[in-house]
């Protein structure tokens, strides 16, 4: 596995494990698929509206505003990123 890049998760079922891979490069620079970290962060931003929906508590909306804020946090840094790329591409 990939550092980084490759998660081995437990699942609830014993000796039952499932692969996370994020997306990224490998070591020649190819795309290698995966999912992204907003995708992770909008999963669980869901999952929590969800369990709110069906058991409301305190926690349950401190998680999701925080996942929110984290988020928008990841959103800045994709905006960032982006403008660098294209800045370095217009110095060509």
């Amino acid at each position: 596995m990939t550092e980084g890049q490759e998660f081995e998760l437990k699942t609830a079922l014993e000796g039952k494990s499932l692969i996370v891979r994020f997306v990224g490069r490998d070591e020649l620079g190819n795309l290698v698929d995966g999912i992204t970290n907003e995708e992770l962060v909008d999963m669980q931003i869901e999952r929590f509206y969800a369990l709110q929906k069906r058991n409301p508590c305190a926690e349950n909306k401190v998680v999701i505003l925080l996942l929110k804020n984290i988020r928008s946090v990841l959103k800045k840094r994709q905006i960032r990123k982006f403008n660098q790329v294209n800045d370095s591409d217009n110095d060509k």
